[in-house]
């Protein structure tokens, strides 16, 4: 199991999964459009868009991450990765 950080909540994920699977495993509900499990993916909406803690201010599809190979840290709302630098709304 590999230990990521999302939104400053620790989960453990397998090595074979992507952000958006690690992130939903904690609750952390990544917002995402193109992605589904069973299909190739293929990050072309930009949608599911996270800040990374290896590349502040600039953005990565956690589709195309596997929780093995991502940064520590990431997250999911900021001033970068939310349309108007607003955080979540209920």
């Amino acid at each position: 199991m590999t230990k990521v950080f999302v939104d400053g909540a620790e989960v453990e994920a397998d090595p074979r999964d992507n952000l958006i699977e690690a992130a939903r495993r904690i609750g952390v509900a990544i917002p995402y459009f193109c992605y589904h499990p069973r299909l190739s993916i293929a990050g072309q909406c930009r949608m599911c868009l996270v800040e990374t803690s290896d590349a502040p201010g600039r953005l990565v599809p956690p589709s195309a991450i596997r929780a093995a190979s991502a940064s520590s840290r990431i997250t999911t709302w900021s001033t970068t990765t939310s349309p108007r630098g607003s955080g979540p709304t209920s």
